[in-house]
Formats: structure tokens, sequence, C-alpha cells
């Protein structure tokens, strides 16, 4: 979505809310549950926007939400809970949620609400994401495992597992433990309620044709997220969507989990990879963990499952501008670098790092979309990527521009303010400075303002 397309969308919104004067958010996604394994019926957390009302209150992907103000879910449409979620005229909201760690755990989120046409730093990060795509972007990818539908049995009565070998983690399970007790799970070396058998192979293709990726790997170049980096990055795996013949070894890996008492199988996942060289099991076991269990125990997917990386990382001071006047300081973050520095809603912010920031949202976009197109050639055609929404014309900016890049960025034909969102980058402003100047009208007084900022990295992978 285009920066035009973002800020207008949020001024229409703005408009409808009406007789409402705020709105409000809480930072997660559910999901409603149909499958007895896992909250039947109930409403069920599938992810969780990291620095947000949910996940500073502790809820957790996969907590069962049973009751929201006292009401069973299970009798809530999405409408309904959605509405009490968001309802501005609430400052806080009750929950009662059960996972393997506890059972009805009472979770009060206080939702951060702002006057309803206000644009947030993260709003503005997304709109102008081209500045830095390496920061602010969302990439969609597929993995090829497959899942055992498990039979209707209740996951919740689950508290402990153990590995089937009877002895503590290995290299290879280490990784797994590590998901297991992150969804709530106690580990015992034996006697736990779970057993967890984990096997990893790499063998020789049978269906193997040499030489045939010559005709199939232009444009199947295979992007994951790396969970230790927080990054995607290509992996030597062939896409899902190569034919058979292709990729001259095999790599497996099988993940299952039995109930300890009826020695009887609940839930598995298998992944198989096709590659042209030796890999370690070891590290793919460590990569790709967490998306291996991401169907644990809430089963999603049966078969090659589809993620969406939401990359959010942004430099912030606190500020919300006014959709219809983007120069009005609308509302000021509690604690924020802002508020400390003493501005106040109402402040009119002239310039940011020194370039003007215009109040029309038209006039800030249109200086965007020619700095776009000025610097089209500073960006590296080899690492052109789709964007979730079918976008494909996300770019890296080359290593060897950066200078010149940083150069248009604080030209002020540009329009570059929010700019200042990536200054962390040397792309952005070279040096890279610390401190964010504001300058502001307040009354008939001009007054420049230094304040630091803080760095928010509100990034998180979803399952699709």
């Amino acid at each position: 979505m285009t920066a035009l397309c973002l800020l207008s969308a949020l001024s229409v919104m703005a408009q409808k809310v009406g007789v409402q004067s705020s709105r409000c958010e809480v930072g997660l996604l559910y999901q409603i549950s149909y499958q007895a394994n896992w909250g039947d019926s109930y409403a069920v957390v599938v992810e969780v926007v990291p620095d947000q009302p949910a996940a500073k209150a502790g809820l957790k992907p996969g907590d069962i939400i049973e009751t929201i103000n006292g009401v069973n879910t299970q009798e809530m449409s999405e409408e309904e809970i959605n509405r009490v979620l968001l309802d501005p005229n609430a400052g806080s909201v009750q929950l009662q949620v059960t996972n393997f760690g506890y059972r009805k755990k009472p979770i009060t989120i206080r939702k951060h609400c702002v006057p309803a046409q206000a644009i947030s730093e993260a709003m503005l990060a997304r709109a102008f994401n081209m500045y830095s795509v390496e920061d602010v972007t969302t990439r969609r990818f597929t993995m090829p495992f497959n899942y055992r539908a498990p039979e209707r049995i209740d996951f919740a009565q689950y508290r402990s597992f153990s590995f089937a070998t009877g002895r503590r983690p290995t290299v290879l399970e280490r990784s797994i433990y590590e998901e297991l007790v992150r969804k709530g799970l106690k580990y015992q070396e034996k006697g736990g309620d779970l057993v967890v058998a984990v096997q990893a192979d790499l063998a020789v293709n049978p269906n193997y044709r040499e030489g045939a990726e010559s005709d199939v790997e232009k444009g199947l170049k295979n992007y994951r997220f790396n969970a230790h980096t927080g990054d995607i990055q290509q992996y030597p795996f062939h896409s899902i969507n190569a034919p058979s013949f292709t990729g001259s070894h095999l790599l497996t890996m099988v993940v299952q989990i039995s109930d300890a008492k009826q020695q009887k199988l609940i839930w598995s996942v298998q992944a198989r990879e096709r590659l042209n060289s030796a890999y370690s099991v070891e590290t793919y076991a460590d990569n790709f963990a967490p998306l291996l269990l991401s169907n644990f125990p809430f089963l999603r997917y049966i078969s090659n499952p589809t993620f969406v990386m939401h990359k959010n990382t942004y430099r912030s001071i606190g500020i919300y501008l006014d959709a219809d006047d983007l120069q009005r300081l609308l509302w000021v973050e509690k604690g924020s670098p802002a508020e400390r520095a003493g501005l106040l809603p109402g402040d009119r912010i002239l310039t940011i790092n020194g370039l003007p920031l215009e109040a029309s949202v038209k006039a800030m976009t249109d200086g965007y979309h020619a700095f776009l197109k000025k610097s089209l050639l500073l960006r590296d055609e080899e690492t052109r990527f789709p964007s979730s929404d079918g976008f494909d014309g996300n770019k890296f900016w080359r290593l060897d521009k950066y200078k010149e890049i940083a150069e248009k960025m604080q030209n002020p034909k540009y329009k570059g303010a929010f700019t200042y969102l990536f200054s962390h980058r040397p792309y952005v402003h070279e040096p890279i400075i610390e401190d964010i100047v504001v300058e502001i009208k307040r009354g008939d007084e001009v007054i420049p303002i230094a304040m630091k900022p803080v760095l928010k990295k509100e990034d998180y992978i979803e399952l699709m």
C-alpha cells in the first residue's frame, strides 16, 4: 500500500468513527477454534505483536481465551470479541486464558487508545517503508511440512514431556525442547505426559536427474525466515514448486509426539527438503524448530504451511500526527522521548532533522514518490522480492551507494521528514545521528527540541 492510500484510508476511517473520538489497539491475532484438540469453539491466540498491550500483559500464542470480561468466548461471535477488545470506552479488558502451563489464568490487557484520526509512527513506517524495506516489509514463504491430523483428544490435559531416548536433549533435540518449553510444557528426563521422538536424515534423492536444476532454478530461489537473525535469507533448498527430480539430496526431519500412558501417537510433522549439497540436520532443526512446531498444539495446516514475516523496525519518539494536518501533533505517548522533551498536543511540527514536514498528505507523498523515482538505480536488482500483498518492486539498497542514497534523502525537495524513522541506517543519514531534532511552533514561538529516539522492533511471524 502506498503512503497516500494508507494515510487517506486512515482519514476515511476516522470520519467513519463518528461519535467515537478514539481508537484502541491490543496487538493480538486470534482465531475461533473448530477442533476438539485445542480450544474447541473458544478464541485461540495465534500471534502476539511485540511491545503491544497483549504482549506486555503476558499473553502468548496458543493461549485459549476462555472468557472476556466474564463472558464465555464460545458464546461470542468474532464481531462481539472485536468490539469488546477494541472498545474505546473501556481502558482495559479482562481475560481468562488456558495453556499447557496454566489453567484459567486471569490476564488484564490495558489497551493502547489514541485519538481516532491519529497517525502513529508505526503507520508512517509502513506507509513510507520504501525508505528502508530492509526494516519494514512483509514477506510470504511456504515450508514443505506435512502434519498428521490428531484424533479427538484434549491436548490441554498434558503438562510435561520427555524424549523417547530417555536422556537429556541431544543437539538435534535441543531446539525442539526449547520450543515445547516456550509453549508451557515442563521437561522431565523420564516420565513426562508426552513422549517426543525426533528423527532426521540426509540421503540421496532416488528421483534425481543430473543437470535438471539448470532448467528450473531460475525464479525458484528459496527464501526462509531465520529465527536467529530475525531476517529472511536464501537457503540452498529447492522450492516446493520444483520438480521431484531436482536436488541430489533429500533432507527429512520428523517430530512425533505421543501420549505416554496410552502409547498412542497424537501429533506429528514431517519436513522433506531437496537440495544439491550436504546440510547439517542439527542446523536445520535449530533454524526451523519454531516453524515446525507452529502448528502445535493448535493445528491449522495439514500440509505446506504458508508464513508471513512482518518486519517492523523503526525509530520512535512517541508522536501521533493528525491525519488531516500532518504538522499538527495530535497525541504524545506517555513516557516517550517526546513527552520527556516537553512536546505537547497542539504543537505544530515544522521540520524533523532539518527536513520540512508539510501539513498536506499529498505534498509529503508526492515528495516521497519523486524520491523513489530518482533513486531507482541505487537499489540492488538482485535483491528484488515480492511483499506478501504481491508488490514485487521491493529491492534493498546497493551497498556501494549508501552515501549517494543519504544525500538524496536529505534533499529538502523530496520532503523526507519521515526518514527519521529509519535514521539508524547509514543509507538514511551518513554519518548516523543519535538525536532527532524537531522544530516546533508553539503559539508565535519556534522552538528546536532534541531528543533521543528508541528503536522499536515489532517483528513477528504469522502462520497464514
